[in-house]
């Protein structure tokens, strides 16, 4: 049909979120913004790859990018929806460690 836009994802449902929700706060939003002007790098990543992995740990990068640096890893693991939360709280920390 010539002038018409057809949507290619009709028909499909979409997949739930693997990570689950969470909002931080204007004081988290502002940590983690002091944090990467910064160069403090803090981040997660799955215990495991494939789909949906059930746990995750926070890395933890601080200075300028260097090639083939390695990341601090927490010795613990983090349910999805926790992960970020710990995230943020890891920000928080270096916000205050560190903020003249």
């Amino acid at each position: 049909m010539a002038g018409t836009v057809q949507r290619l994802d009709v028909g499909r449902k979409r997949k739930k979120g693997v990570m689950g929700t969470y909002f931080p706060t204007a004081n988290e939003l502002e940590a983690w913004d002091w944090c990467v002007k910064n160069n403090i790098r803090i981040s997660y990543k799955p215990e495991s790859t494939g789909a949906s992995p059930k746990c995750w740990y926070i890395t933890i990068v601080i200075g300028p990018y260097k090639k083939g640096e390695k990341a601090h890893v927490s010795p613990d693991c983090y349910k999805p929806g926790e992960c970020q939360a710990q995230m943020y709280k890891t920000c928080i920390y270096y916000y205050d460690k560190y903020r003249k």
